[in-house]
């Protein structure tokens, strides 16, 4: 009752074929690298993100830098870009 492919016991083993794929074995090792590295970094990735929802002191870590990145940006359009290059800054009282 049970087809080729299915194994009673191990249901998710690929049964052994006397005929191997022949587009396994015709995969550019260049590629077979280059899917290897991909997987290595979203492991990584993967990692980094769970460090990250675990602890607090990444996530101020990056929103410190977050913020640098915006106030640097704020400083060169109000240097570079707004009131053609002219810096212009308000005084309190």
């Amino acid at each position: 009752m049970h087809s080729a492919s299915c194994n009673a016991k191990y249901p998710w083993r690929i049964p052994f074929s006397s005929t191997p794929n022949k587009a396994v074995f015709d995969y550019p090792p260049e590629k077979v690298k280059q899917d290897e590295d991909w997987e290595f970094a979203n492991i990584i990735k993967s990692i980094y993100t769970l460090n990250y929802i675990d602890r607090l002191i990444i996530r101020q870590g990056v929103q410190k830098a977050l913020n640098r990145g915006e106030s640097y940006h704020k400083l060169k359009v109000a240097l570079f870009h707004a009131h053609q290059g002219m810096f212009r800054v308000k005084t309190e009282l």
